[in-house]
């Protein structure tokens, strides 16, 4: 195992105990008081200071930090003001939609970007490949809840094909699987999209440069002063040296889709991990927030270790170590 990888199994627990730090600090410094927002002020004090206490926010911030990151580390999330449960059984239940949701623009992402961005980078001084290029630049420039309300108002408002929020409509007890899997799936479609394209942009910049750096290097020049056809040179030296690092970035992209799809969950109303984080925010549901910014924060650390293991296995001459 490279001595890099071992490094960042190593620094794994540290930096998980850092952001447990950060994250209580980020959200018990922040001005207001959470309380507030499950009160009348017209309250009886006694009354306040009696909720307080079972909140645990009467407590000095020493006793709450060791309290909380003790908590943590056995998967104890703590209790949500909001949802008046577990943190842990709010967030098991909107991760699947998030994850469902994250892997189908990561799908969409590479199929689009990928193939796009090899067509342009070979077409580069082409029409097609230009006019490939400004609709990528023009895309990547448009803000994502732009393209989700156009979407909105093509596809749901004026053409009625996809349902324009929420996860899946009400099911029966007489329905068929088929007719529920049909139903999610055309739920799905528009917040993908947007999530898909959005992010397939920058992938395609990414692949489309890397296909024309590759087209100039020296060892294309000799390969073709050799005779070898255009096809084995492309397929074999070009396509294979520009995903190489392209397939690195499945690594990053998962972390980052998560964020992307905080903000499109909360237009489709997908019931996922953006949904209760927006509804987190104005509940002040402190325990939750923090729940969320903890994983999001793990996926970062897993999303940067797969994308530097997958490098070194890919790639045989690049050590990381």
């Amino acid at each position: 195992m490279p001595s890099m990888i071992k490094k960042r199994i190593v620094s794994f627990p540290f930096i998980l105990i850092g952001v447990i730090f950060i994250n209580f600090f980020l959200f018990h410094l922040s001005p207001g008081d959470p309380t507030s927002a499950y009160f009348d002020p017209k309250v009886k004090p006694h009354t306040y200071e009696i909720r307080r206490d079972k909140m645990g926010l009467d407590e000095p911030w020493h006793k709450q930090l060791l309290r909380w990151s003790i908590s943590v580390l056995h998967g104890d999330f703590g209790y949500s003001w909001s949802h008046h449960r577990p943190v842990r059984e709010v967030v098991q239940e909107a991760l699947p939609a998030t994850m469902t949701l994250a892997v189908a623009a990561l799908i969409l992402n590479m199929l689009l970007g990928c193939t796009l961005g090899v067509i342009s980078g070979v077409m580069h001084d082409r029409f097609v490949g230009r006019a490939i290029n400004f609709i990528a630049i023009l895309i990547y420039a448009i803000p994502p809840f732009w393209l989700a309300i156009f979407l909105i108002y093509i596809f749901s408002s004026q053409l009625h094909l996809l349902p324009p929020s929420g996860f899946g409509t009400f099911i029966l007890d007489n329905t068929h699987w088929y007719e529920i899997v049909i139903d999610r799936l055309r739920h799905l479609i528009l917040p993908a999209t947007v999530l898909g394209i959005v992010g397939a942009a920058a992938t395609f910049r990414f692949v489309r440069d890397h296909v024309i750096s590759q087209q100039r290097e020296q060892y294309i020049t000799f390969a073709t002063a050799k005779g070898l056809s255009w096809q084995r040179i492309f397929f074999k030296h070009v396509l294979a040296n520009t995903l190489i690092p392209v397939v690195t970035l499945l690594g990053l992209y998962l972390p980052m889709l998560l964020g992307g799809a905080f903000i499109i969950e909360v237009i489709f109303a997908w019931p996922g991990m953006g949904r209760i984080t927006y509804d987190a925010i104005f509940a002040k549901d402190f325990p939750l927030l923090m729940a969320v910014n903890f994983f999001v924060a793990v996926m970062v650390l897993v999303g940067n270790f797969i994308a530097d293991l997958l490098y070194n296995l890919i790639d045989p001459r690049v050590r990381i170590d």
